[in-house]
């Protein structure tokens, strides 16, 4: 099962990369999709609105897939798991930081010798 999570949050980054070059530049990007003639089937703004709507869903999915191989990595799949791990993951970050600063003294007259 997550070997399929993989492969798909694979697929979903690879057509995201597509679909982003494929973008008509507004300037400075590649804008693959070229310039618009009016003499196509599609005109310029439908294509723009219709590839920002795949970007869109493509992103969702590359998200959500991402969200889930982290979970599935954690073994965080439930509510109540997702909540426990969430709290682990805030508790051990307190820990770094307290580690790193030093135990916090909120008295100025340290922070500030005379």
């Amino acid at each position: 099962m997550e070997n399929v999570v993989l492969i798909v949050h694979l697929i979903l980054a690879l057509c995201l990369i597509g679909v982003v070059l494929l973008q008509r530049s507004e300037g400075g990007g590649l804008g693959l999709g070229g310039g618009g003639g009016g003499g196509g089937l599609v005109s310029a703004r439908g294509a723009a609105t219709a590839l920002g709507k795949v970007t869109w869903l493509f992103a969702i999915g590359f998200i959500c897939t991402a969200f889930r191989a982290a979970a599935r990595r954690r073994n965080c799949l439930s509510f109540q798991q997702v909540t426990r791990c969430f709290h682990q993951s805030l508790v051990a970050a307190q820990a770094a930081i307290s580690t790193f600063h030093g135990p916090t003294n909120h008295k100025t007259s340290q922070l500030f010798p005379r």
